[in-house]
């Protein structure tokens, strides 16, 4: 049965403030899970458990864009995009933070799995062309999200050159997983393993999986409405 991990330290690293909020929600939990792209691990990061207060949202997106307003010019910035629902969320903060920092209005876009295939809320076939957009995510395993969201902006001719992303716990370097991006910044990095089912130690001693381990983590439903619009 899923459990809080015991020793957060010995698996985040990085920013204080996110490890207090990841640790104080009871976040980071340890059992057998199942992701939606397959890889099985023993450590779960439930972003929902943090995020379920607004004022947690707020402060991670203000972490994430504070290094963004010293670094980038307010013209080299156009938006940000974000997978629903928690990518999303962080997508309008950013953009909300950075319009009131800059005295620019940023966009905010969510990206949506529907039956289709990946859809951009709102679409803006047109007004993406030479726009210059970073993609923001809440936790980096594989990369599979962020590179099906770079797909659909980059599709409709927007610029993206770097990521933002809350966790990384990809056990490789982000920039091997991810098309064509300059940086995949994240504000923790967690010590984990992925593996493939094959190669589960759990699946081999017939240890069940948690359920929530089920969570599909690229179409879970719900919006976060607040934020810049586009």
């Amino acid at each position: 049965m899923a459990k809080p991990v015991d020793n957060p330290a010995d698996i985040l690293t990085d920013h204080p403030e996110v490890i207090a909020l990841l640790v104080a929600s009871e976040a980071l939990l340890e059992g057998h899970f199942r992701f939606s792209h397959g890889h099985h691990s023993s450590i779960r990061i439930e972003m929902n458990r943090v995020f379920k207060d607004p004022a947690a949202i707020r402060l991670v997106a203000k972490l994430l864009a504070e290094p963004i307003a010293r670094e980038f010019s307010p013209w080299s910035v156009d938006g940000f995009v974000g997978p629903a629902t928690w990518g999303e969320g962080l997508a309008c903060e950013i953009a909300a933070f950075l319009t009131q920092e800059w005295k620019k209005p940023m966009m905010a876009l969510k990206a949506c799995l529907s039956s289709g295939g990946w859809v951009l809320s709102p679409p803006m076939p047109k007004e993406l062309a030479g726009r210059n957009l970073m993609v923001v995510d809440d936790v980096f395993t594989t990369g599979q999200t962020i590179n099906e969201v770079l797909a659909l902006v980059r599709a409709r001719g927007a610029v993206v050159r770097r990521a933002l992303v809350v966790v990384n716990r990809c056990q490789s370097s982000p920039l091997e997983q991810v098309d064509d991006l300059q940086a995949v910044v994240a504000l923790c990095n967690a010590k984990v393993d992925n593996w493939e089912e094959a190669d589960c130690p759990f699946c081999r001693a017939g240890i069940a999986l948690d359920e929530i381990g089920e969570i599909d983590e690229i179409t879970g439903e719900g919006a976060f409405g607040t934020g810049a619009g586009p």
